[in-house]
C-alpha cells in the first residue's frame, strides 16, 4: 500500500466520521498543513494498535473544536464548565471510531487488529 492510498482513504474516512458523528463538515486541505505550533493551544490523543500491522492513530485539534465535538456528539454546553474535559473525552471516541473505520478501508473486514 503506497502513501498515496493511505492519505486517499484517511481523508476519506475522517471526512465521513466528523460529519456522521459530530456533524461537522471538511475541506480538504494539503497533507502538510499545520498550524503554527507557538500560538496553538492544542490538545491531543492516540490510539495504539497491533496485529496483522501495526502503529498509532494521533489526533490533535485546538480545545475550541473539542468543545464542538462535545457539544455535538455528547450534548454538552459548548460554554459550560464540563466542555474541555468532555472535549478530550469526546476526541478520544473520534479517534476510536476514525480508527476502526480506516483499519477496515485499509485493510479490509477479516484483517483483525487490537487497539
Amino acid at each position: 500500500m503506497d502513501k498515496e492510498q493511505v492519505v486517499t482513504t484517511m481523508r476519506t474516512v475522517v471526512a465521513r466520521v466528523l460529519e456522521d458523528a459530530s456533524f461537522v463538515f471538511s475541506d480538504d486541505c494539503a497533507v502538510d498543513s499545520r498550524p503554527d505550533p507557538a500560538g496553538w493551544d492544542a490538545v491531543g490523543v492516540s490510539l495504539t494498535f497491533g496485529g496483522e500491522k501495526s502503529g498509532v492513530f494521533r489526533v490533535w485539534t485546538d480545545r475550541p473544536f473539542a468543545a464542538l465535538l462535545a457539544a455535538n456528539m455528547l450534548g454538552v454546553d459548548i460554554t459550560g464548565p464540563d466542555a474541555e474535559k468532555k472535549g478530550t473525552d469526546a476526541l478520544r471516541e473520534m479517534v476510536n471510531i476514525i480508527a476502526g473505520n480506516a483499519l477496515t478501508g485499509l485493510f479490509g473486514e477479516v484483517a483483525v487488529f487490537n487497539l
